[in-house]
């Protein structure tokens, strides 16, 4: 694997008492989610791709956005997305395709940026998404996009 994307889940719904692993996108959330995998379809469409997400509802949706977007392109739900090791999930994932998506949680994201960078960051806003490329066995950051710039 060549390229690792870590996006967010889109707005997801806050309602009192509900399992935090039901919760469903917003129509916000669903309106950012397709904007933000337009974008992403951008990178990834033709290419040797893979979706992993959390299995929780938001996150599940979020991807099916960008595999709506890119019919071709496989989508596999795992929970080490909602506490695993980044590096695990790359190791076990990164052999089958060029471009691993991972579709996950804060404060998750943020702990798996500095994994791979060594550097503190604050994540994303929902439905953004940064893109790291591997160059000489260490992982590089790109760039990281909030949804109004994955949309262009």
């Amino acid at each position: 694997m060549k390229h690792l994307i870590l996006w967010r889940h889109a707005l997801a719904e806050y309602v009192a008492g509900k399992d935090d692993s039901l919760r469903e996108l917003t129509d916000e959330g669903r309106i950012d989610a397709g904007c933000a995998a337009s974008g992403l379809k951008n990178l990834v469409a033709g290419k040797s791709s893979l979706i992993v997400s959390s299995p929780k509802i938001r996150a599940r949706d979020t991807a099916n956005y960008l595999k709506a977007a890119v019919p071709d392109i496989e989508l596999k739900l795992d929970e080490a997305v909602c506490d695993g090791d980044i590096k695990a999930l790359v190791s076990k994932y990164g052999g089958s395709c060029d471009w691993l998506i991972v579709v996950g949680h804060e404060p998750d994201l943020s702990c798996w940026h500095y994994d791979l960078t060594d550097k503190r960051v604050q994540f994303l806003d929902k439905a953004g998404a940064a893109l790291y490329e591997m160059q000489g066995g260490h992982w590089n950051f790109v760039w990281r996009k909030g949804v109004s710039e994955l949309a262009l």
